[in-house]
């Protein structure tokens, strides 16, 4: 989905309740219908698996196009006591 080469940044903040990690492309991305409707909506195998894998341990994970375009994922983890 890149298109060729791209800048990826990676951001990791610790010092937050949730922990978050996003990894950001500036690629082309994909467009809202391959998000919505393409091989990854409900994909039991891929990011569904990870998402429900994030919410059994108290966590989250979310993924879409970036702000000005590329692809973004993001885990939220709870933090431990």
């Amino acid at each position: 989905h890149a298109g060729g080469q791209c800048n990826v940044s990676l951001l990791a903040q610790f010092d937050t309740e949730p922990l978050v990690l996003r990894i950001e492309d500036e690629g082309v991305g994909p467009s809202e219908e391959t998000i919505r409707e393409g091989p990854l909506a409900g994909n039991k195998d891929g990011v569904e698996m990870m998402k429900e894998r994030m919410a059994a341990i108290g966590g989250s994970l979310s993924w879409g196009t970036g702000e000005t375009r590329g692809v973004f994922v993001e885990a939220r983890f709870p933090a431990k006591d």
